[in-house]
This record gives structure tokens, C-alpha cells and sequence, in this order.
């Protein structure tokens, strides 16, 4: 391992985006181990990335304008061309012309392109087959997968930015969506029928228990604002809507015909809060619309309604026990609508509500289509590292199940399916072209198999087979609703707890009552009470004292009062109050932070930096005092003061959460040192929780090998959730489009090293890919008769040769009707 390190850098394996280039946590260890007796600290380490990651938005921003300066000959025409498209009177007719003149080269590039509206490119993939003759057929395959084209546009809509997709060029409204799946309506006043398709072939569809082939939805905007009024039961009635949209789950019911759309499922089951989203405002204006909308909400509820208003570092929450009547503001300032619902990861839910309009983006559009949200690895990834931006974070099985229950399930495309057949050797030399950095080959395996690998679809309905068969009634207690989904680490995993939901639960009959005012305080002061258990542990440690000390002693000595979450009557006593929570950090990274950062960037907010974000935990000016009195009226001994120290090992600070500086979204820079002082609240908590009655480890300071590590590899992360999303590269190419390289190829690599990953619980440890599990399945002494020749179970989701070769004459999976 020595020798293969040698020449590699922390923080250059920790900011390569490249899943193949990653270490086990023994060899990360190793590694950190070794440059650690170089001179790498924790600071230095957390000032590299910093750097890098806020060059890397710079690098994007300068992309964004070079591209719109130096783009190609084909390029430009290609805009022209899709621009004319967008505003044709006749878009059928006119796209005839356009396949009948183009080169078959310029109509690939055409197809391919990501910049093509959704009707535009709807409309491309409804033209019969004869005018697309002329494109060539890759290795079987039709040359655009519409589902693949509307990833592809939702990566280049991320990478417009948010000022720019301010003009909602991208944004599909319901006049629009209308005109795509029903041009002629003979009765305004009634429902549209979407009339779904089955899915095609080559891909795996999971959590469509309540898929329907029939959806009933509003088809304008006069309709759905009524039917919002319905489902929200008033509680926004006379909002100003101007800067701030409603979006997900709620508005997504707003179009939905509710009464005809959820099957065997209690409707009170599905209510939850209203989610609200600002944009184009400063900090001040949005603490102003807060009130505004704390006083709207007000208004409009029961007279003898209780109330309270929650407050975390993600969210306020204006809470009354009915949960249709309670609004939850995200504290995420955007820049646009379409950069709001692009946060969303669940096809389905990014759809928003402006007063006036529905608002979609493509991929949602689709997914009411069809019924199915796109499965993508930023499902599975981890969210917390995002908490503070309000809605990434919230990746829980709850979230997933709902959107179940709502009829909406998840679909694997085939693309990644077909990805499990191309060997690891191929996928790294893929990455190495795209991103060129090569992974590291001791710790990768990069082998190419003996055999040819198993076709990808036989190998994920084999494991769903194993899963079908290994659970029973009473894994339904332990499905936890509340697990991230990010917690199922390997698709073995993920699966299972997909059939637990199919076969036994309808977890949503048995949702625990909205908590009421007394139950939410309660629970809070119990989380609070925790942290400043774990903190007089730690000073104790600090001070060298054998106990922790009576919890009266601590009166004076601490500067705040630790508060994770704050729940008060009204919003100006919950902005009053501080979110407070403890951190080690050490003192350079301290001061670099303080400091250093506000004179490298004079734009900073001048009102979130004059509020610090890190405050000593403990006043000894305060406490003298007090201490002096505290032994003769009390009988409790002081609590030494703790010395500050300059090395690694960090020094005790609280993190503060104030009104100022609680919004994410203000400046790059602000939400760079959040996430920061995410990871280090996450080290606390991480090495000192649960431990009242054990001793402390030796490396919880921030100087340990330990610290470095969970640091590392938590920033690892982000990089990796970052791949495909705005990486700083042009989403789209002449040359891109003109060979039809695939664009997914990370999706690919994360996509195949979940699925290889073996269960943890599970005795298998060789990969769920290997060749030794090709004809693996669960059997039992007394199933013979129930087996088929081939020595496997009869199901129909068993693998046959037909289920990936029944494809369309072009090449592509077809969407098929109803049977």
C-alpha cells in the first residue's frame, strides 16, 4: 500500500471525481497515516478543499460565460434551430422539414442535444420512424432514449445556473404539459385523462404497487388553483406570492384528482406540511417575508387553534396540528423557481405553485407521464452533508413510500441495467477519458472478468428474487421509515426493504399522530440535554477532573445555552433565541475562517460576518464571580477553566445559528464554511455521544488520525454527488452529440459499484457480481415441485432471453400499450 500511495495527496484523492478512484478505509487510514508524519494537519487539509471547491464554483461561473461566447458552428446553429422550434405554430410539420433537409450527422447532433424544450423534444420522439431513417443505430440501440434526453436536459439546466434559468425557458407549464398529452379538450371544466403506457423492456421498475394505467389531473391553471385551495384548506389565503413558490409533494397533489388516484390508502395519511421556497431575495428581505408569512397563516387558522413556530438550521416551521395546515419555509434563498424544483431528487415532486401558475421541469413532466420517477445514484447518496440547504437532506424511506402511495414508482433505466455487463477495466478506462485521472489499481481491482458477465437485468431480478424470498411478515417492524435511504448500502439492501413495503406494510396506515406542541418541546429539550451531556464530558476531560460535574456548576460558565432546534409561540421569539451547538475545531482553522476568509472576499454579507459563526463556549471573566460563591451556597465544586491550546488538537467553540446568518444561498463562500462546520458538529457528536459512563476516546481531537479521516472521507462525498451535476465542464459538446458518447458514465460506475457492494449483514462478501452467483437462488428443502428445469423458481420476475431482446425496430425499449 506504501508504495501505491507514495506519490498521492489527500486532497487530491478527496477532490477527484472519479467512483472507480476510491480507497478502502483501511488504505484511506494508511494514507492519512503516512502524510501525517509530512506535516498534513486537519486545518491544512480543510484549507485545501476549501480553496479548491470555491475555485471550482469560479471555474463553473466562468463556463457558463465562456460558452455562450466561444460556442461552435454547430452549437449556434443548433440553438437557432431548437429556438425556431420553441416558438413554431406548427412544430409537427415544421420538424418533418427539418428531418427531410438535415444531414443525418446535423440531425444526430440535433437529437442528441440538450438544450431541446420539452415539447420540442417530445415532439422530436413522436415523429414516425420514416422521417428518422437517415440516424444511425449504435450497437442495437435507437440514438436518443427520451428518458436518457431528459436527464441530459436536466443536467444542462442545472449548469445554465440560477440568474439564467431566471427566464424559465425550461420550465413546463400545465398549458403547455396539456398540449403534449391532450392538444383537444372538448370540456375545459372536466379532469385530463392520461392515458399511461407500460413501461418497455430492458429496464427494472420497483415501488409500483399503485402505478395506475389511468391519471386524472387539472388541466389549467383556474382548475388547479381551486383544487390548491382544497388541499391546502385555506391556510395561504391571501398570501403575496411575489419571490416564493410552493413546491413538492403538496403541489403535486394539487394536480392530482385525489379522489381517484390513491387506492386502499387513508387520505389524512397523506397530508403533510406546505413547503415553501424563496427566491431572488437578501437576507433581510427573507427574514421580512417570514413575518409576512407567519401573520398570513395566522390569520386564516381557528381562532382557538394552538400553534407554535419550529426552528432548525434547515427550516422554520409554522406548526399546528393539523399537518395540512402547517408551512415549513425552507432557510435556502434561490436565485429561480427552476433552480428550486431542480433540487428536488424525485421526478414526481419537482413541481411548484407560484399563485398563478403550475410550474414543472421536464423530468417531472415525464414522470407524470409515465408514472415513474428515474432512478439516479443522487437517490442513494448521502444527504446530510446538505441539511442546511433544506431539501437534499431529506432523502428518507418515508419520503420514498409517499411518493409510492401517490402512485408514482421508481424505474431503473436500461442504460443501467446494461452498464453491469461492461466490465470494471472498461468503466475506469471510460472515466480516465472523461476526467483524466486514472484510479488508483491496488485499490480497484480493475480486472477484467474470465467470462462474460450475466446480463444486467438477470442479475438485478436475481436479487430481487433473493430479497422476495428471504423476507417475512415480521421484517415490517423493522422497516423505519425515518432511515435515510442513503443507509442502504448496497441495491441488496435497498431492494429488500422494497418488498417489505409490497408484500406486508402500508406504512402510512401506521404514521405516528402529528406531534403536538408539548411532544415536539419535549423532544427537543431531550436532544439539547444530550449534547450538553457529551459537553460536560468533554470539559472534564479538558480540565483533567475525574467527574463531570453537577449540573448546577455549569451556571455562568458556558457563554450559551446549547440549543440543536428551537421551538417557541410566535417567530420573533424563535429568531430571538441562537441555535448553539458544540464543535471542536482547531484555532488556525479558527482564525482562518474568521479571519483570513472576510479579507479574501470583501463581498461577503456584511451582516452574517459582524454575527460570528464561532463563539467560545466559555466567558472565565463570567464565571469568576459566581465561582467564588458557588462552593459556600451550593456545595458544588467550580468548574476549572479550560486552557486554550494553538496545536491540531482544537479547542471547544459553539457553532452559531443566528437570524443573520441562517440562511444558505447568500454568498458561495458562507455555504463552503457551513458545510464545514457541519462535518466538525458531526465529529462531536460522533465521539462523544452515548458516552456519559465511558471514557472518551483518545482521538476525538481534532488533531487525530481519526478526525482526518472522517473529514476526508465526508468531503469524498460531496465530490462524488457532485459528478454529472455542475462539475465545471459543458454539458453538451458538437462533439458530444455527433458521437453519441454516452454522458452518464459516472451515473454508471456509482450505479454498478452499489449494486457489486455485498450486504453487510449478509455472509457474502465476494460481490454481488461475481461469477460464482450468476445461478444463485434462494431454495428450500420441499420447493422442487415449484422450480423450473433450469433449477430456479418459477415467478415472473425471473430472467428470460425475451425480457432485454424484444426491443422496437429502431433499436430502443418501447413504451408499449396497456394490456
Amino acid at each position: 500500500m506504501a508504495s501505491s500511495t507514495e506519490a498521492l495527496k489527500l486532497s487530491d484523492y478527496v477532490l477527484v471525481e472519479n467512483p472507480q478512484f476510491c480507497l478502502t478505509v483501511n488504505d484511506l487510514e494508511i494514507l492519512v497515516r503516512e502524510q501525517m508524519g509530512n506535516g498534513l494537519t486537519l486545518s491544512s487539509l480543510c484549507k485545501q478543499i476549501l480553496e479548491h471547491r470555491l475555485e471550482r464554483r469560479k471555474l463553473l461561473e466562468e463556463n457558463r460565460r465562456r460558452h455562450n461566447m466561444n460556442s461552435s458552428l454547430a452549437c449556434i446553429s443548433g440553438a437557432k434551430i431548437l429556438d425556431e422550434l420553441s416558438n413554431s405554430a406548427d412544430i409537427e410539420a415544421d420538424l418533418k422539414a427539418v428531418a427531410d433537409t438535415l444531414t443525418e450527422t446535423t440531425l444526430q447532433q440535433l437529437l442528441r442535444d440538450p438544450r431541446a424544450p420539452y415539447h420540442v423534444l417530445r415532439a422530436f420522439h413522436a415523429l414516425p420512424q420514416c422521417y428518422l431513417a437517415k440516424v444511425a443505430i449504435d450497437n442495437g440501440r435507437r440514438a436518443v432514449d427520451i428518458d436518457e434526453a431528459v436527464l441530459e436536459n436536466d443536467r444542462y439546466i442545472r449548469f445554465r445556473g440560477g440568474l439564467t434559468n431566471a427566464d424559465g425557458k425550461y420550465l413546463v407549464g400545465l398549458k403547455a404539459f396539456t398540449g403534449i398529452n391532450s392538444p383537444a379538450i372538448a370540456d375545459p371544466n372536466k379532469t385530463l385523462v392520461i392515458t399511461r403506457e407500460c413501461p418497455p423492456k430492458g429496464g427494472l421498475e420497483l415501488l409500483d404497487k399503485y402505478r395506475q394505467r389511468t391519471l386524472r389531473i387539472q388541466q389549467n391553471d383556474d382548475a388547479y388553483t381551486k383544487n390548491f385551495e382544497k388541499t391546502t384548506q385555506g391556510a395561504l389565503r391571501g398570501l403575496q406570492w411575489d419571490n416564493l413558490i410552493v413546491a413538492g409533494s403538496t403541489a403535486l397533489k394539487a394536480l392530482l384528482d385525489m379522489d381517484r388516484t390513491v387506492h386502499a390508502i387513508d387520505g389524512e395519511a397523506l397530508q403533510n406540511h406546505i413547503a415553501i421556497f424563496l427566491y431572488g431575495l437578501n437576507a433581510t428581505q427573507a427574514n421580512l417575508k417570514l413575518r409576512q408569512i407567519e401573520t398570513l397563516w395566522k390569520s386564516n387558522l381557528d381562532p382557538n387553534a394552538r400553534f407554535c413556530v419550529l426552528r432548525t438550521e434547515s427550516s422554520v416551521e409554522f406548526r399546528v396540528n393539523q399537518p395540512s395546515k402547517s408551512v415549513r419555509v425552507a432557510l435556502t434563498i434561490f436565485q429561480s423557481p427552476t433552480e428550486i424544483l431542480s433540487q428536488f431528487y424525485l421526478d414526481a415532486l419537482a413541481i411548484g405553485y407560484d399563485g398563478r401558475q403550475v410550474l414543472m421541469i421536464p423530468r417531472c413532466a415525464r414522470a407524470i407521464e409515465t408514472g415513474y420517477s428515474i432512478f439516479t445514484t443522487d437517490l442513494i447518496m448521502p444527504g446530510h452533508l446538505y441539511h442546511h440547504l433544506g431539501i437534499t437532506s431529506s432523502r428518507t424511506m418515508k419520503d420514498l413510500l409517499e411518493h409510492a402511495d401517490l402512485g408514482f414508482g421508481i424505474r431503473i433505466l436500461p442504460c443501467l441495467v446494461k452498464s453491469l455487463e461492461i466490465s470494471a477495466l472498461e468503466v475506469a478506462s471510460s472515466a480516465v477519458v472523461e476526467t483524466g485521472v486514472a484510479g488508483n489499481s491496488s485499490s480497484t481491482s480493475l480486472k477484467k472478468p474470465a467470462e462474460e458477465r450475466e446480463p444486467g437485468l438477470k442479475t438485478l431480478r436475481r436479487i430481487l428474487l433473493r430479497a422476495h424470498f428471504s423476507v417475512t411478515a415480521r421484517d415490517q417492524e423493522s422497516l423505519d421509515n425515518s432511515d435515510r435511504i442513503s443507509d442502504s448500502h448496497s441495491f441488496d439492501s435497498f431492494v429488500t426493504k422494497c418488498e417489505i413495503w409490497r408484500l406486508y406494510s402500508r406504512p402510512l396506515d401506521a404514521v405516528k399522530p402529528y406531534p403536538n406542541v408539548n411532544e415536539i418541546t419535549t423532544t427537543y429539550n431531550l436532544y439539547s440535554d444530550k449534547l450538553f451531556g457529551s459537553l460536560r464530558l468533554v470539559i472534564a476531560r479538558e480540565a483533567g477532573q475525574q467527574n463531570v460535574g453537577a449540573h448546577q456548576a455549569y451556571r455562568n460558565y458556558l457563554t450559551r445555552r446549547i440549543r440543536d432546534k428551537i421551538c417557541e409561540e410566535n417567530l420573533a421569539a424563535a429568531l430571538r433565541k441562537q441555535i448553539s451547538v458544540p464543535i471542536i475545531i482547531p484555532l488556525d482553522l479558527e482564525n482562518y475562517i474568521l479571519h483570513n476568509i472576510p479579507q479574501q472576499h470583501n463581498d461577503l454579507p456584511h451582516p452574517s460576518m459582524e454575527y460570528p459563526l464561532i463563539i467560545p463556549i466559555h466567558d472565565p471573566t463570567k464565571y469568576t464571580q459566581y465561582a467564588d460563591t458557588l462552593l459556600q451556597e451550593t456545595q458544588y465544586d467550580p468548574i476549572p477553566s479550560i486552557a486554550e491550546k494553538a496545536d491540531e488538537r482544537g479547542n471547544l467553540r459553539y457553532r452559531i445559528i443566528s437570524e443573520h446568518n441562517m440562511w444558505a444561498g447568500q454568498h458561495p463562500v458562507l455555504d463552503e464554511i457551513a458545510i464545514l462546520l457541519r462535518l466538525l458538529c458531526r465529529w462531536f457528536n460522533q465521539t462523544t455521544s452515548l458516552r456519559h459512563f465511558d471514557p472518551l476516546p483518545e482521538d476525538f481531537h481534532t488533531g487525530s488520525e481519526a478526525a482526518i479521516v472522517h473529514l476526508a472521507r465526508s468531503y469524498k462525498t460531496l465530490q462524488l454527488r457532485a459528478m454529472g451535476k455542475a462539475n465545471g465542464k459543458l454539458p453538451y459538446s458538437s462533439e458530444s452529440m455527433r458521437t453519441g458518447r454516452p454522458a452518464l458514465t459516472k451515473e454508471y460506475e456509482i450505479f454498478r459499484q452499489w449494486v457489486e457492494q455485498p450486504d453487510k449483514q449478509d455472509g457474502n462478501h465476494d460481490g454481488i457480481l461475481s461469477q460464482r452467483h450468476v445461478d444463485l437462488y434462494p431454495r428450500t428443502e420441499g420447493d422442487e415441485s415449484e422450480w423450473n428445469r433450469d433449477g430456479a423458481p418459477s415467478s415472473p420476475w425471473l430472467w428470460t432471453e425475451g425480457d432485454e431482446g424484444e426491443w422496437d425496430a429502431a433499436g430502443a425499449p418501447s413504451w408499449k400499450k396497456w394490456k
